[in-house]
Parts: structure tokens; C-alpha cells; sequence
């Protein structure tokens, strides 16, 4: 058994993501945009996957630290 690799897991929920971004988007109002930053690797959950699901809920802007 290898414990380092076992003991820790992260799990991303897209059906939470859309929800995050339509609860902001709400929130914020239609007179403002919703920036997301998408910054290392979206935490090592792959930055191109969550761009690509963020895109297709309508999201047009992100902000990145490298390209």
C-alpha cells in the first residue's frame, strides 16, 4: 500500500461548478461580467477541462498566471 498516495483525494463536482458560477452570476447582476481565474493547472484539476466547462455555461473571460 502505497499511503501517499492513497491518503488524499480531490473530487471536482462540474454540477457544483455550474451552480457557483449561476449563484456569482446572480449575485453580481447582469451590469457586470464574472472573471474566473483559472491558475495552476485549476489546481492540478486540468485548467484546459474547467475553461471548457466554464465556456459552455457562458463564461467568456478568465484570467490566467501564465498562458
Amino acid at each position: 500500500m502505497n499511503y501517499e498516495r492513497d491518503r488524499a483525494w480531490a473530487e471536482v463536482s462540474l454540477d457544483r461548478l455550474a451552480d457557483n458560477y449561476h449563484k456569482l452570476s446572480e449575485f453580481v447582476g447582469p451590469s457586470c461580467k464574472v472573471l474566473c481565474v483559472i491558475k495552476g493547472n485549476a489546481y492540478g484539476h486540468g485548467a484546459v477541462w474547467i475553461g471548457r466547462e466554464l465556456n459552455a455555461l457562458g463564461l467568456r473571460s478568465f484570467c490566467v498566471a501564465t498562458a
